[in-house]
């Protein structure tokens, strides 16, 4: 009697732990539906956008720029002093190699900036950078790249541009937003189209904060050349595996 009231006893609490109580059916299914909403909604929410990666130079439509000596000679003359409001066409130095003389004008309004100490009589040579002209007004802030032939047919005038300022050029990181709008239609002599980028009369983060501009400001540049979000993405892949 023992060995069969204990195997009965056995066998109905056997049978008592293999039922799954309803409501933990419902909770289970309800949980689950929960999980699946919220990975769609995640996934619709999150951005995953496919872009083009390059080099940026931070420029300005009014840029800095650089005046060099024309010819190899002597300074006959220098006829502005370091920090100098000059205008534009304004007879900045003039040489003299016993040949010929050459002169130097002032290519914009703006402050002259000496690279060395000139002096009259110092000798220079040809191609040797004398000064920088910093224009009183810079103009509208752009962004200058290259890309092969094989990239530049993925963008388009008018796509979205994130800007990652280099770090050993802030004090912290900085992203600034920008839009395509010239591409040009004939490569340069290294085979490579240059891409120009509007990024607006400021230069302000994505956070708010305005940044300071720097002569040679570099970076990183994202262009957005499908702005997809994670579910498109997913299903677009999908449809690629189904049509393989």
């Amino acid at each position: 009697m023992d060995k069969r009231e204990i195997r009965l006893r056995s066998e109905a609490i056997q049978e008592l732990m293999g039922r799954v109580p309803h409501w933990m059916v419902r909770w289970g299914n309800s949980l689950i539906l929960i999980l699946i909403v919220g990975v769609l909604v995640i996934s619709y929410v999150i951005k995953y956008p496919n872009s083009i990666t390059a080099k940026v130079l931070v420029t300005t439509t009014n840029p800095t720029q650089n005046m060099y000596a024309p010819i190899t000679g002597n300074l006959a003359e220098v006829n502005v002093k370091d920090g100098q409001m000059v205008e534009e066409n304004a007879l900045l130095t003039t040489f003299s190699n016993n040949e010929t003389d050459k002169s130097i004008r002032a290519s914009n309004t703006g402050q002259v900036h000496f690279v060395d100490f000139w002096k009259t009589g110092m000798p220079v040579k040809k191609g040797e950078l004398l000064f920088r002209i910093v224009p009183t007004d810079y103009g509208a802030y752009i962004g200058r790249l290259e890309l092969p032939h094989h990239l530049k047919m993925k963008i388009d005038e008018g796509d979205q541009v994130r800007i990652r300022i280099a770090k050993d050029q802030l004090m912290e990181f900085e992203m600034l937003e920008g839009v395509v709008q010239n591409i040009t239609a004939i490569a340069n002599e290294k085979g490579a189209f240059q891409v120009e980028i509007a990024i607006g009369d400021a230069l302000v983060s994505e956070s708010g904060k305005k940044i300071d501009y720097q002569l040679g400001m570099s970076g990183t540049a994202d262009i957005i050349t499908e702005d997809l979000r994670l579910i498109e993405r997913f299903f677009y892949r999908l449809k690629d595996i189904f049509n393989d």
